[in-house]
């Protein structure tokens, strides 16, 4: 790598088509520059870049968005949406979104978006994204400038898509749907639409489990799955096993077991509301506590005993779709398989039967307590009967 390319890196020099560089890489997105004639570089890194042209009137942008979404008209209008946020961050006014689609280029479903806006509330300007997939992520190529030089900021943009190349293109996701498996002893069947995370998507998906105390995801205690907003962000769907003994759980004694299961998971976490949940395969049940302490997001726990202890189900999603979910929980705690015996069933040891039959069924105490009786009923009789003397006649 030459100085001059080092020092653009570093961005404290321009790199200008023409100088003996080598074409720019952006690791994080697998894209390779090839510098076009005509245009300056002022700072690029692994992740975005900044170019200009000579002429001074258009700008390209190159960013990108969390996790792997492909191309739709939804994904589309929410990256048309981003671009606009950026434009009022960096002072710009009346952003309006002029149009959206869905086109082949390069052989890849690109998202294609023209915005314009007051550029810094004065003169209008034009932006025209484009936007595809790479490697766990989405790239955002954007072309940028005053309206009247409209024809050249479209120009700019056919121009850098023919500088870009991709080193590594996106990852085939097929495979990402099947069923979950956790080491820990139980498999999961996911909610439509939900898939297990690249690892390219793993730091943000720690980021948002850590929101709930869940950064740290063990591959040998969890499984891990993810639907993801083309904004950059994701649902989460997070089981995982902690070694834990109750007693059993079912609709008898929910009432007492969900206070002691809360205190024991979710410790001083503020709790909005708990319900119950019919879990498979047998009458067990799962509470499942709905968290009211985090900001702008719909957070639901369930959980479930088995026989390693507890498995305990996070879903976190936009405060939005709190009822999808909800939905999303329910359905994967209603399609859990255990692997231990009699599907996974909870040990209660003796004195656990015990407790559960004197607080929340008596009713199974009543033999006992029968039998209890009845013999302590003949031994009073035994001892209050009056002796014979007759045979001392």
């Amino acid at each position: 790598m030459t100085t001059g390319l080092l020092l653009c890196a570093l961005g404290l020099a321009p790199a200008h088509a023409g100088d003996e560089v080598e074409p720019m890489y952006m690791a994080d997105l697998g894209l390779n520059v090839e510098l076009p004639e005509g245009w300056t570089v002022p700072r690029w890194s692994d992740w975005d870049l900044d170019a200009l042209d000579d002429a001074n009137t258009t700008q390209i942008q190159i960013t990108s968005s969390n996790f792997q979404v492909e191309p739709s008209e939804a994904a589309t209008e929410a990256w048309a949406q981003l671009a606009m946020r950026g434009l009022e961050v960096g002072g710009h006014t009346e952003p309006e979104v002029v149009s959206t689609g869905v086109e082949t280029i390069d052989g890849r479903p690109t998202g294609v978006a023209v915005v314009h806006y007051k550029h810094r509330g004065k003169d209008t300007a034009v932006l025209h994204q484009r936007s595809f997939t790479v490697r766990g992520k989405v790239a955002h190529v954007r072309s940028i400038g005053l309206k009247r030089n409209a024809s050249r900021v479209r120009r700019g943009l056919a121009t850098w898509d023919e500088a870009l190349s991709q080193e590594k293109g996106p990852v085939d996701l097929a495979d990402r749907y099947a069923p979950l498996v956790s080491e820990a002893g139980f498999s999961s069947t996911l909610p439509d639409g939900w898939r297990l995370p690249l690892v390219q998507e793993l730091g943000p998906v720690r980021e948002l489990g850590a929101k709930v105390g869940q950064g740290k995801i063990d591959k040998e205690l969890c499984w891990v799955a993810i639907r993801p907003y083309p904004e950059g962000e994701t649902a989460l769907l997070l089981a995982c096993q902690q070694g834990a003994w109750v007693g059993r759980v079912d609709d008898y004694s929910f009432d007492g077991k969900q206070e002691e299961l809360k205190a024991r998971v979710l410790g001083s976490i503020e709790v909005g509301s708990v319900r119950s949940v019919p879990t498979s395969p047998d009458d067990r049940v799962s509470p499942v506590y709905s968290l009211s302490g985090v900001t702008d997001l719909a957070v639901q726990v369930g959980v479930t005993p088995y026989d390693q202890g507890l498995m305990t189900t996070y879903v976190i999603g936009k405060a939005s779709e709190s009822e999808a979910m909800a939905a999303a929980l329910e359905h994967v705690l209603g399609a859990t398989t255990f692997g231990g015996p009699g599907g996974g069933a909870h040990p209660v040891s003796f004195l656990d039967w015990s407790v559960y039959a004197f607080k929340y069924r008596p009713v199974f105490l009543a033999p006992g307590i029968l039998v209890l009786l009845l013999v302590l009923g003949g031994a009073y009789k035994l001892g209050t009967r009056k002796p014979s003397y007759d045979h001392l006649d």
